[in-house]
């Protein structure tokens, strides 16, 4: 990606931001901060390679690809969406915004004692020496994966995904969103943090 074209809507212009200017990190970017001018990006420009390059260390992925004698792009988009249709409900069947929670990342200490209370706690090391804890791993913990509530509902593969099961306005599900919050808190002592972006 070499820029993106987003259009402010307090001050109604246009604006190009560079790559280095979006600050993209695991599920972050410039546009997510609540205290940055609201953007709605309307264009991203970017340049492709003539030669793919893959990038198959994701553990489903590399796991469904084991087998195959030669991995293609064809080969690639259709594992993942079969993977991802596996996971997650589909938009046009049953409304959702995907992950609802991104990963949370703790320290090492925090990790060990919750280790020790929860032995089969799953956790990914990051280079910084902190781990990431899998978000729908927590909720699911705390009773939530399948359970509806209201016209908000849990999706019953994905505890990481909320859907909405009929006519739930916004309200009701940042509600819901806040139980699941204030639960994992409670428990974990671990603070989930929205992926969606709440409009008011």
């Amino acid at each position: 990606m070499v820029s993106v074209e987003a259009w402010n809507r307090l001050t109604f212009e246009k604006k190009v931001f560079t790559r280095d200017e979006c600050t993209y990190d695991y599920r972050y970017s410039w546009f997510k901060n609540e205290y940055n001018d609201p953007h709605i990006v309307t264009y991203i420009n970017i340049v492709l390679q003539k030669q793919p390059l893959f990038h198959l260390q994701y553990g489903n992925l590399q796991a469904e690809l084991a087998g195959e004698t030669e991995i293609t792009l064809d080969k690639i988009r259709e594992v993942v969406i079969r993977i991802r249709r596996a996971k997650l409900p589909e938009p046009a069947e049953l409304g959702n915004a995907g992950s609802f929670f991104t990963n949370p990342t703790i320290t090492e200490e925090h990790f060990t004692r919750l280790q020790a209370r929860y032995p089969e706690i799953p956790s990914y090391p990051l280079p910084d020496g902190k781990r990431k804890v899998p978000a729908g791993w927590l909720i699911e913990q705390c009773g939530f994966k399948g359970k509806s509530h209201g016209a908000v509902g849990v999706y019953e593969k994905q505890a990481l995904v909320l859907v909405n099961l009929g006519d739930a306005n916004g309200n009701e599900i940042a509600l819901v969103a806040e139980s699941i919050r204030m639960a994992v808190q409670d428990r974990f002592s671990i603070e989930l943090i929205p992926e969606v972006k709440y409009i008011v």
